[in-house]
């Protein structure tokens, strides 16, 4: 069941994979909308993950805060 589920993530998360018609051959891959934004959250993360985890760690401790937990 797990590998099914990552097989799953996984394509949904490279795309499906376009071939197009002669005489032009070109290969790209095609993603959905929520994909698309995963890629900017991640890219966006991993280049600016030196001021943005601060700043997720202060969101996560404000929730607690708000939900009564802390």
């Amino acid at each position: 069941m797990w590998v099914r589920i990552k097989k799953v993530l996984r394509d949904w998360y490279q795309g499906e994979t376009k071939i197009s018609e002669p005489p032009i051959l070109a290969i790209w891959s095609e993603r959905h909308w929520t994909s698309r934004m995963a890629h900017a959250f991640i890219d966006f993360h991993l280049k600016e993950w030196k001021w943005a985890l601060p700043f997720y760690v202060a969101l996560a401790g404000l929730g607690l805060r708000f939900a009564g937990l802390v």
